[in-house]
């Protein structure tokens, strides 16, 4: 049996190390990338990337190439591949933000209005702003509610650390492909269906709300319409914001974070619990319609899909690899293919 290390040209080695993983997620980050570049070249100010956006852009690029060349000499690497998921992960985060910043100029009217609609249609029973407006009263859900929409923040990596242990390649290429494929559905049509969110749509002021651990639904609206403008003017540190309302990226990581979860027994429904909340949070703490949830609920479903279909198709095919070397090594042991 040949040894792993044996030598091979240096492009077949980069060739099979980038189709043995991460081939959803860097195709996702290209796309992203590539609407970043067409902004910088469209705004006066072009790329604005300061010292911090520069130098983390930089230190990840560094560490990612590390985590590949460890994997490209030792395909099994669990390590390297962990460090591989992490700097895509950071980059697929960066990116998809500036891209979504991107996908603001020039947006069409607002569609909360429509939104309204769809959730007054679909949800009559639900009062969105009677039942924001009240949950002051009951700090102690309002505050457990603001955590479980945080959690979306430490659940992938407290994932990857137990797959690390516990785990497989697989399972870290399966957490940031359908999270690429989530992002992408979740972000590319915002030019499309932009919304200011509810909060704003009803007047609610984060005066009316106190208590409230989480600014974003106020805060994102000023570089929002900053973009729309052309007040802002270049692509940096001002754009990483989430701008989306429709599909909720909260409710599309909550199913994704669902499936990833689900393969650790004892874990698998204390998370699915976790992120049911995150979901249904993600109304009055994040700023979005029921219908956002829904939607985002959907896009998940589907990025599921498709990895489940690529991961099947690719089994099959290293399969149909495997079969046929085995099939000539049969025959070339048996005399009937010449050896040499």
């Amino acid at each position: 049996m040949p040894s792993r290390f044996s030598l091979r040209p240096i492009h077949a080695r980069v060739a099979a190390t980038f189709q043995e993983a991460f081939v959803i997620p860097l195709a996702m980050l290209a796309v992203f990338a590539a609407i970043v570049a067409y902004g910088v070249t469209i705004l006066p100010g072009g790329w604005n990337g300061d010292a911090s956006l520069n130098a983390s852009l930089a230190f990840i690029c560094f560490v990612w190439v590390m985590g590949f060349g460890t994997r490209m000499f030792s395909p099994g690497s669990k390590l390297a591949g962990l460090i591989e998921t992490l700097c895509i992960f950071a980059m697929l985060s960066l990116f998809a933000a500036l891209a979504a910043s991107v996908l603001a100029i020039g947006g069409g009217a607002y569609i909360d209005d429509t939104l309204v609609a769809l959730d007054k249609a679909l949800f009559p029973f639900f009062d969105w702003r009677s039942f924001t407006l009240n949950l002051p009263e009951y700090p102690r859900l309002y505050t457990a509610l603001s955590y479980i929409y945080a959690s979306l923040n430490w659940q992938p990596f407290a994932f990857l650390v137990l797959v690390l242990f516990f785990g497989s390649l697989r399972d870290m290429e399966g957490l940031v492909s359908v999270w690429a494929l989530g992002m992408a559905g979740c972000i590319l049509p915002f030019h499309f269906l932009p919304a200011k969110s509810p909060y704003i749509h009803y007047g609610i002021s984060r005066e009316d709300m106190p208590g409230s651990l989480v600014a974003l639904p106020w805060d994102f609206l000023p570089k929002f319409e900053g973009m729309r403008s052309g007040a802002i003017d270049s692509i940096g540190m001002d754009n990483l914001t989430g701008m989306v309302t429709i599909p909720s990226f909260h409710a599309c990581a909550a199913v994704l974070l669902s499936w990833c979860w689900w393969r650790f027994r004892l874990l698998r429904w204390p998370f699915v619990l976790l992120n049911i909340g995150m979901a249904l949070a993600a109304v009055p703490i994040g700023g979005h319609y029921v219908i956002d949830i829904v939607a985002g609920a959907a896009v998940a479903i589907v990025a599921i899909a498709l990895v489940n279909a690529y991961f099947a198709r690719r089994d099959r095919s290293s399969a149909r690899r495997t079969a046929n070397r085995d099939g000539s090594a049969n025959l070339t042991n048996e005399g009937l293919v010449p050896a040499g």
